[in-house]
């Protein structure tokens, strides 16, 4: 930790003002800004992408080059290009496809939830393209408090493993952070844990990260944010593809082709992975974790080529994924199968959205006991989880006047499910429906407040246990949020924002155990949804090419839903999910995007959150302890090199401190730093290499303790191309 600190302060003190900074807006014929407008700058091979901000602003920084052709294009509007020579301000003044209709918001409500967030964190294309990653998960390690419940990826993990959080609120396998892929939840209808696969890297352009609850406009499952995989958007014909191997058994092939509005992504992943166990303490009966999982989308976009206003598209997924979790006994396979849809409309001087989505799948798996001595396994449990999803949003948003901006909107979901297991099975169904209101006005040049607030109702009903049938529950919440931006000056802006958030149990924490190694934790029908309740402050700059900006927060988790010791006895630890009195989790994040030399930037972040257990009235025991599977401190360091026009090196470190792998805080998990490098090297405008490493230095590292430690993946080096015609 102390090495990164320092890194940091040295690259501070050294940062120079060298290369080209280009700035600029893009607005309608009105001078009315257009947010999300795409501009991209070409020089030779070299591509570099952005998107405007709220205020149609967009920034590129430190450009190696001096000359280039730079380009705006936005949803509705003709393509308009421009050459560049070594100009710092770009002015693009984009006319309607349709002259008779001129939208001037978006009714996207990832982008309303941008304006509300005070800590947002925006990985583009171009960290994207260039992080040593072979999964959607790992490209996000660089965002500091992203965590999976476990320390390991989507490449090894079993995936009720991994769920997600943010800002250090923890997870026991469900989420308690909501991910989208444009705007359609990620997040397992079940199980609330996310299968990383279904997000080919080939496909994605950018990815937003915004901290802090987010119920106020998404309602369950957006406890400690949102993160959102935004998707290429092709202008025309192109196909890509990517392949890559590795070590380790790993290889990788990724296909994108779209033509006349059709698209088709596909993805074959194999990694034959490696022993958790160290050699030592290795049996006849352990195997390495690996996982072989194949993705396949078909879409069409209804807009493509054409100048209406009218926005809809149709996608169709299919997921498949087999995984050996360790043992010859202990695997699971996975099959999704997801149709969604949707529609944006000018309507009553405002845009209408409508997003449908829906689906089944099946989750099996095997559990076994492990002897002592590794050396043989008895088959505990085999579960089949089949499960199905039903959901819908409807939205409308429209400027009030020239300074406010109301947004309104409505969405239900319904899931059911079940655990068929050998000597019984469980589940039941699930209906989510909300109703959300937002009001953004802008008060003056420097001052702006956004009101919102959120009623979603929570309903389990048709559950049975075994030939048991259990209560109908219900449950209500309330969301609202209240979050005031100040402009101090150009350059700085203050920001604050208090909010409560919720997250309903998910059927598999309702009615399906599991077991890890010696650790057998119990389902709970009785459970009940946790209960945010949150505020933070932050002050953000911009000061030439240098951007900083620094986040207080504390976060209350009432009734937060934990994986709780009832007994140790001999070799086996027996856990239950229950509903804790409540968690804190407060701290601060800093975020810095350090230009150091015309070629040369930097991006650190950092975290420290302080999560304990604060009440427990059922085993107070607990409280003061450490939030499980939560580090106190991260941070992450990237440095990108632009040796040349053709040749890009990235490197990037991460540090997490000590965290425990239990509620008791019996069984530390020590700190450990990654190191991880790419090198791009562009052939043409067309083809490109690169060759990459993570974990670069080999270190070992406990992912956890079962009660005995399992170990992280060693160094992994891939070697990959890239093609991109269009």
């Amino acid at each position: 930790m102390k090495q990164l600190v320092i890194v940091f302060l040295l690259f501070l003190v050294s940062s120079v003002a060298l290369g080209f900074d280009i700035r600029g807006t893009v607005t309608n014929s009105s001078a009315i800004p257009l947010p999300d407008a795409r501009v991209e700058l070409t020089h030779q091979s070299k591509t570099l992408s952005t998107t405007t901000d709220k205020n149609g602003e967009f920034r590129f920084l430190k450009i190696p080059f001096p000359e280039g052709t730079i380009s705006a294009s936005a949803s509705g509007y003709e393509y308009q290009e421009q050459h560049w020579v070594k100009q710092t301000a770009i002015h693009f003044v984009l006319n309607p496809e349709d002259p008779d209709e001129v939208i001037t918001v978006t009714g996207d409500r990832i982008n309303n939830e941008k304006d509300s967030v005070v800590s947002r964190q925006t990985l583009d294309s171009e960290q994207v393209d260039h992080t040593p990653a072979t999964t959607a998960d790992e490209l996000l390690r660089q965002v500091a408090g992203f965590q999976l419940f476990r320390r390991s990826s989507s490449r090894t993990a079993n995936p009720t493993s991994q769920g997600v959080s943010l800002r250090g609120v923890g997870s026991n396998g469900a989420s308690r952070a909501l991910v989208l892929r444009d705007g359609i939840p990620l997040n397992d209808p079940f199980g609330g844990w996310v299968y990383w696969g279904r997000v080919p890297i080939i496909s994605l352009d950018s990815i937003d990260v915004l901290r802090g609850g987010g119920s106020d406009l998404y309602g369950s499952n957006a406890l400690s944010g949102i993160i959102n995989f935004v998707t290429t958007q092709p202008a025309g014909s192109q196909i890509a593809f990517l392949s890559s191997v590795a070590n380790q058994g790993t290889a990788d092939a990724n296909l994108d082709a779209a033509a006349k509005g059709f698209r088709v992504i596909a993805e074959k992943f194999k990694s034959d992975g490696y022993f958790q166990i160290q050699e030592a303490q290795r049996g006849s009966i352990d195997h390495r974790v690996g996982s072989d999982h194949d993705a396949v989308e078909l879409s069409y976009d209804g807009t493509a080529g054409s100048s209406s206003d009218r926005h809809w598209f149709f996608r169709g997924n299919y997921y498949h994924e087999t995984r050996n979790n360790g043992t010859q006994l202990q695997i699971n396979e996975s099959q999704i199968r997801q149709i969604s849809g949707g529609l944006d409309q000018g309507i009553g001087g405002g845009i209408f959205s409508a997003r449908i989505f829906g689906g089944s799948q099946t989750l099996d798996q095997q559990f076994s006991i492990i002897s002592s001595d590794r050396n043989s396994e008895t088959l505990s449990s085999v579960q089949h989880v089949p499960a199905t999803q039903l959901g819908f949003f409807l939205g409308w948003e429209r400027m009030l006047g020239e300074a406010q901006e109301l947004f309104l909107g409505t969405e239900g979901q319904r899931i059911e499910g079940t655990t068929e297991e050998t000597s019984f099975t469980a589940g039941g169904t699930q209906r989510l429906a909300g109703v959300f209101v937002q009001d953004h006005m802008h008060l003056g040049s420097r001052l702006s407040v956004l009101l919102g607030i959120r009623g979603d109702l929570w309903n389990n009903y048709d559950a049975k246990q075994a030939d048991t049938a259990l209560p109908n529950t219900s449950e209500n919440a309330w969301s609202p949020r209240t979050t005031v931006s100040y402009a101090l000056t150009a350059s700085i802006e203050l920001r604050s924002s208090f909010y409560k958030a919720f997250r309903a149990p998910t059927l598999n924490e309702l009615y399906r155990s599991f077991r890890l190694g010696a650790i057998l934790t119990n389902a709970n029908s009785a459970l009940g949804p946790e209960r945010l309740s949150g505020f933070e402050a932050g002050i953000s700059s911009k000061f030439h090419s240098l951007q900083l900006s620094a986040t207080g927060f504390r976060m209350d988790v009432t009734d937060a839903i934990g994986n709780v010791t009832l007994s140790v006895s001999g070799s086996e630890i027996i856990r239950q999910r229950q509903n804790l009195g409540q968690i804190r989790s407060s701290g601060i994040e800093l975020l810095a995007d350090l230009p150091l030399a015309n070629t040369l930037s930097a991006h650190f972040a950092y975290q420290f959150a302080n999560s304990r257990v604060t009440d427990a009235p059922s085993n107070p025991v607990l409280v003061g302890n450490q939030t499980a599977q939560v580090p106190r401190n991260v941070a992450v360091l990237s440095l990108q090199w632009d040796t040349t026009s053709k040749l890009t090196t990235t490197w990037i470190a991460r540090y997490s401190s000590k965290q425990y792998d239990d509620d008791l805080n019996l069984l530390p998990l020590d700190a450990y730093t990654n190191l991880d490098v790419q090198v791009d090297y562009a052939l043409n405008s067309v083809w490109g290499f690169f060759i990459s490493s993570q974990n670069l230095s080999n270190t070992s590292y406990e992912l956890g303790r079962v009660p005995y430690p399992t170990w992280g993946a060693p160094r992994l080096v891939e070697v990959g191309v890239r093609f991109n015609k269009k």
